[in-house]
């Protein structure tokens, strides 16, 4: 019988939302938003500053994805003792890259018809998509997710698709090293890594580390081998979870949420960039030893860690605790999580189709309920027509890789 973690499907439905809602926000900061938009604006910055920022932590969402990922495509590595790498490797790229192609497709579109100029009234994470002359090197990059390139052009989610489908490709060696590592060992190789992206804005202060950049791919990986160990240790996490003490268990769940929620954002913050690391950068015996790049890096780095380890907590509720798992196998909850992918793919696209459509004219008061009744209507059409018709492909063609030599059925999990 196939065994498939609804709750994970919830979880990862959950932090689609509030990417979807992230992004929503951050038009309210918009340098020449309507008037009536100060009213919303002040509400998103009080939000900001208690626990409802949670809503619209669309980043960590992002980190939460990859110890998701790497939760699930373990499953397999632990149930089977043998598991082809090209079978594996064709299911991934349709489950994950086929659609990601449809997307890419759907949002070039959108930029000829729409774009080749800049929305001036939005600047920074609003303003690189659609607002540059396209290239045939730009898709190209796209398509083959090599070089550095600009991932946000398009849509700007695209960068997490890239990353996760390098990562993918290298999978299993993460998968080995999770099955032949004790523990300490593991630590120490995730820390080595970890070590080695922290000494490239160290010591080469002009070196890429943008989203989609090599070392960032190292970075995530890491993300993936957390996800990874989870599903190793599940059992055993299981029964810790069950000796644990009702206040224990309340009291870690109330500190991921916060660090989770407040403390992500606060790391990632203006505050950290322009007062903390401004006045480590005047302490001159440290200064010396350090780069602008690096102290503005590491705290985003630490951020990073903070929302992964939460995102491993949350998990690990999900799948012990009684009362997370009701509410994780909700039907909405549900239904929002099996077409997470899809909503993920395409919101951005409808976002920006209608701020170039609406902004100048009289319905611009439509950018809000457009925005979430044209997402929830795209996804349905992507989910249903593009996203599982490509798992469906990857099954069928991995099952005709696999009938010779294995007539055991595969493991179906959240991520497919």
């Amino acid at each position: 019988m196939e065994k498939r973690y609804n709750e994970l499907d919830s979880l990862r439905g959950l932090a689609a939302s509030t990417v979807v809602l992230g992004h929503l926000a951050l038009l309210v900061f918009a340098v020449n938003a309507p008037p009536s938009w100060l009213r919303w604006r002040e509400l998103v910055m009080l939000a900001n500053r208690t626990p409802l920022t949670l809503l619209m932590s669309g980043g960590a969402a992002v980190r939460f994805f990859f110890v998701l990922s790497g939760f699930v495509l373990m499953l397999p590595f632990l149930r089977y003792k043998e598991n082809p790498y090209f079978p594996y490797l064709v299911k991934r790229i349709c489950r994950i890259y086929l659609p990601y192609l449809a997307a890419v497709a759907v949002a070039l579109a959108g930029d000829c018809l729409l774009g080749h100029h800049p929305l001036s009234l939005f600047g920074g994470s609003l303003e690189p998509t659609w607002a540059k002359p396209i290239s045939w090197k730009l898709i190209v990059q796209h398509v083959v997710m090599l070089g550095r390139f600009d991932a946000q052009q398009f849509d700007t989610v695209l960068w997490s698709l890239v990353q996760e489908m390098r990562i993918s490709i290298l999978y299993p060696l993460i998968a080995l090293a999770v099955l032949k590592l004790r523990r300490w060992k593991l630590l120490a190789l995730v820390i080595a890594i970890e070590a080695g992206v922290l000494a490239v804005p160290f010591f080469f202060p002009h070196a890429d580390i943008s989203l989609v950049s090599y070392p960032m791919t190292l970075h995530f990986s890491c993300m993936f081998t957390l996800g990874a160990w989870l599903a190793m240790e599940r059992e055993r996490i299981r029964e810790w979870m069950q000796r644990m003490s009702k206040p224990a268990k309340a009291w870690l769940a109330g500190v991921a949420f916060l660090m989770y929620s407040m403390g992500v954002k606060t790391l990632w913050g203006d505050q950290i960039q322009l007062h903390l690391v401004h006045r480590i950068e005047g302490i001159h015996t440290i200064t010396r030893w350090a780069n602008v790049m690096f102290l503005g890096y590491f705290p985003i780095w630490v951020g990073d860690w903070v929302a992964t380890i939460c995102a491993a907590i949350a998990i690990c509720f999900a799948l012990t605790d009684r009362r997370t798992k009701k509410v994780l196998n909700h039907k909405l909850v549900l239904l929002t999580g099996r077409a997470s992918y899809s909503l993920y793919l395409v919101h951005a696209i409808v976002l920006y189709t209608l701020l170039y459509l609406l902004w100048g004219t009289h319905y611009f008061v439509l950018l809000l309920p457009g925005y979430f009744v044209l997402t929830i209507l795209l996804t349905i059409v992507f989910y249903r027509w593009i996203e599982i018709p490509s798992m469906k492909l990857g099954r069928y063609l991995a099952k005709r890789m696999t009938a010779p030599v294995d007539s055991a059925k595969p493991l179906s999990a959240a991520a497919d």
